[in-house]
């Protein structure tokens, strides 16, 4: 089982009571939900596994059948939509108000039901859009930071101590800059490497898109950035490498190329944690107000070191410039000078990192508990 099914099991078991029932959105294949429940595995529509979450024994309900779960009243439906960027438009066939009450969603508004939607986007125009379109019963949305969470409770939890100290480890590189995939909706980072001086630190691309096949011309046609790889790819989200010098922790910068750049919306991946976890001064390519967002967990940033307003330009050619022009200011900064400023950001890096690795994860769920709690004493 990965972490993220995992995870709806912890928040089932620790969070929601005996009458909700979780349906983990997107799935691992064709956009279909998966909805964890029963002890048996069920096949109707599209729905191709049950899982067990629902406790049936003080219900004297028979869950063999849709109607079996129809008839209990008062269910709280659980949508956890919580580790990838939403997408309304993209998934409008999940979301179209004709399935909200069927036997894919398990939710009668008639009996009592309630419809929850658990997200990690902030002032998010998708959410927006899924609440104001839901006409057959509301859709109540519950916030938390769900990728901070997995990354500090799981997937970096065992990096915490480095194998080498970071105020003794080199640097070789001014600035790293990842930029695998480059389909449709990512193609800012072709952009963004065609405005570096690619000469002065060291980047990844493809010469196909992982996911689309296409190539970096393809995407975009002005393209003069040439493929170029320093590892083999393996592209692991969930690894950072600690044992030995590679060129992401020999570098000063890190540019992080978050997930969501165009849209509308605050969410953070576990790329922003990488350099937190490796305590390297980032700049973050992504959405606007995203370094806010951030801080609101009591993370630090770089503004006494290089203009952070780019965090509020909403014109996204004019953010990704002001990205641009940072990391080209490192990149033509003298290395002798990179030392000297990382000594400068040292208590930066360390508060970073400390809390990353002490209270973050706890106060991530502490909040999700505390929302999932609120809307469980309301009366249905």
């Amino acid at each position: 089982m990965d972490i993220e099914k995992f995870l709806s099991y912890k928040i089932h078991s620790e969070l929601c009571d005996d009458r909700s029932i979780i349906l983990d959105f997107p799935p691992p294949c064709a956009g279909q939900p998966h909805v964890s429940r029963s002890g048996r595995n069920m096949h109707w529509n599209t729905i191709p596994r049950l899982y067990n979450h629902y406790n049936i024994e003080d219900d004297l309900v028979e869950f063999n059948s849709i109607d079996g779960i129809a008839n209990l009243r008062n269910t709280r439906g659980f949508i956890n939509h919580s580790f990838e960027p939403i997408d309304y438009a993209g998934h409008q066939f999940f979301w179209n108000q004709d399935n909200w009450t069927n036997e894919r969603m398990l939710c009668w508004p008639e009996n009592g039901d309630r419809l929850f939607l658990l997200h990690s986007e902030q002032n998010s125009s998708d959410v927006a859009a899924i609440v104001a379109n839901s006409t057959l019963i509301d859709v109540e949305p519950i916030h938390w930071f769900a990728c901070g969470y997995e990354c500090a409770e799981y997937w970096f939890k065992n990096f915490g101590i480095p194998a080498f100290d970071n105020w003794q480890r080199p640097i070789h590189h001014k600035y790293i800059c990842m930029a695998r995939q480059f389909n449709a909706k990512k193609q800012y980072r072709l952009h963004f490497l065609n405005m570096l001086d690619i000469k002065q630190g060291v980047y990844s691309l493809l010469d196909h898109c992982p996911e689309s096949g296409l190539t970096p011309n393809d995407v975009v046609s002005s393209n003069t950035v040439q493929p170029n790889s320093f590892d083999n790819h393996d592209n692991d989200s969930a690894y950072i490498e600690m044992r030995y010098q590679t060129p992401i922790n020999t570098s000063f910068l890190h540019v992080v190329m978050e997930s969501v750049f165009h849209e509308q919306k605050q969410h953070l991946t576990e790329k922003i944690f990488k350099p937190i976890v490796l305590q390297q001064p980032f700049v973050l390519v992504g959405a606007a107000y995203n370094l806010d967002y951030l801080r609101s967990y009591g993370f630090k940033t770089f503004g006494d070191w290089w203009d952070e307003s780019y965090d509020y330009i909403q014109d996204p050619q004019q953010r990704l410039q002001a990205c641009a022009d940072i990391v080209n200011s490192v990149a033509h900064m003298d290395i002798t000078e990179l030392y000297r400023m990382r000594v400068q950001m040292k208590s930066v890096l360390e508060h970073n990192r400390k809390l990353f690795y002490t209270t973050f994860a706890d106060r991530c769920w502490n909040d999700l508990s505390a929302k999932i709690a609120s809307v469980l004493e309301q009366p249905s």
